[in-house]
């Protein structure tokens, strides 16, 4: 909640008509519903896949990766740690096939791989090149 404040303090977006986009967690909920109801906020919160259809569930979850398969483990006690952490572990995600993208790594598909899903095969690996 904190955060949200001093973002609209620094950024001069108290009277600015704005939607914050969030999920339905709790954190999302008391305080933050509270801050939004001020009669100087004109900031319209939206709950994502409730009040629109698309959502930030796919950085939410390379987010908990990066936090439980990296960070956690590590036990970063700095912030230079953590850049540390992150130098190595974000590459090694980007090189990874992933069950989203048909088994093609994010830097696969960065490159021009174009995954195709074709449910009549068992290996879901299928490419166009970008044109």
């Amino acid at each position: 909640m904190m955060n949200l404040k001093e973002v609209c303090r620094k950024f001069n977006l108290f009277n600015k008509q704005l939607i914050l986009l969030c999920d339905n967690g709790s954190e999302n909920e008391g305080a933050v519903n509270g801050f939004l109801a001020q009669p100087d906020v004109s900031i319209r919160k939206m709950i994502a896949q409730a009040d629109i259809t698309f959502s930030n569930s796919m950085i939410e979850a390379i987010n908990k990766k990066m936090k439980y398969e990296f960070l956690f483990p590590s036990k970063p006690f700095s912030f230079n740690d953590v850049n540390k952490i992150l130098q190595q572990a974000v590459p090694e995600f980007n090189s990874r096939p992933n069950g989203v993208l048909y088994g093609y790594s994010p830097l696969e598909v960065l490159n021009g791989a174009r995954p195709i899903f074709d449910p009549g095969k068992r290996s879901r690996r299928k490419t166009t090149k970008r044109k």
